[in-house]
């Protein structure tokens, strides 16, 4: 666990880049602790649809960078995933 905690604690120091689609779509990771982890976007119009309103990709995106974010803080030493129960 210690390797992606260290990873994302860089990420929020501005020591280490967040991931490529966070920084395309202009998602920031402020804080997080265990199990949980805060995803925030400003939106702008560049984030919308033909209907003038927030395009659900977009939140489907933050919702899944929160979702991994939150998870990596639960996984043990070196491990990419939990163990089956």
């Amino acid at each position: 666990m210690a390797k992606m905690l260290d990873g994302m604690e860089a990420m929020l120091r501005g020591e280490a880049p967040p991931p490529a689609a966070a920084t395309l779509l202009g998602m920031r990771l402020p804080s997080f602790s265990g199990g949980e982890a805060l995803v925030e976007l400003d939106a702008t119009a560049a984030h919308g649809n033909p209907m003038g309103t927030g395009q659900g990709g977009v939140l489907a995106a933050v919702a899944d960078a929160a979702m991994g974010w939150a998870y990596m803080t639960t996984l043990g030493e070196g491990r990419a995933t939990q163990p089956s129960r």
